[in-house]
């Protein structure tokens, strides 16, 4: 059984296999065409979603992308054999290959933003009728507020990116879960636009990590089923 860990742009030539993998397993490459994917070999493998197991999964793909474009493939993904992932690689090589042409020389950057939501006495808005209506209204029109503050923050953070994907989650502590596409020699740039917009919305406090290989927008391609 293989362990898929990354897939790897093989042009001008396949990654080395150097580092361990799992349980310390030697890491290994098929390569196929212009693609290729480091893997670890199993008898069996049971890794759960644990620290140590999913730090060594990133870890893998990190050092990958020091020299290589790298899609990440989804922690846990396994293959029968090297038959079965060769397969794969040529049914989709195309895909996979303009995928690195979209992550090459790029990292992925995350922003959480956190904030207090206001306090529930919602003054009603005008032309409201009735208390159950009246309050009713009060919290769409604050909801409604709370997401043009999570858009705000994400345009402006997305300005200084190649892409970017967004969720707003409007809870009394979460307000935005981001990430960007940044290009590597742009990453001072987007730490200074993040410390911007924070100074700009002093209610909110935006957490960034990162810079990390490109999972977010690796996916479904880094998914091998």
């Amino acid at each position: 059984m293989l362990y898929v860990y990354a897939l790897v742009d093989a042009r001008p030539g396949p990654p080395s296999a150097e580092g361990a993998g799992h349980h310390g397993a030697a890491l290994c490459v098929v390569a196929r065409g212009s693609v290729a994917a480091v893997c670890s070999r199993h008898e069996r493998i049971d890794v759960a979603a644990e620290p140590d197991h999913l730090w060594r999964h990133e870890h893998v793909a990190e050092r990958l992308m020091e020299r290589h474009a790298v899609l990440p493939v989804r922690f846990g993904t396994t293959v029968t054999d090297e038959a079965a992932l060769a397969a794969v690689l040529d049914e989709r090589e195309d895909e996979f290959s303009d995928a690195f042409e979209r992550v090459r020389g790029r990292v992925e950057l995350a922003v959480r933003v956190l904030w207090t939501a206001p306090a529930t006495d919602i003054e009603p808005p005008p032309g409201a009728t009735g208390p159950g209506q009246a309050y009713l209204r009060g919290l769409i029109a604050a909801r409604d507020a709370a997401s043009a503050i999570a858009e705000s923050i994400h345009a402006g953070l997305a300005a200084h990116a190649a892409d970017a994907r967004h969720e707003v989650s409007i809870t009394p502590r979460l307000l935005l879960s981001s990430a960007y596409l940044v290009d590597r020699g742009d990453v001072g740039m987007f730490l200074e636009a993040v410390e911007d917009v924070s100074r700009s919305h002093p209610g909110a406090e935006l957490l960034c990590t990162g810079p990390w290989p490109a999972h977010t927008f690796a996916r479904p391609l880094g998914e091998l089923r």
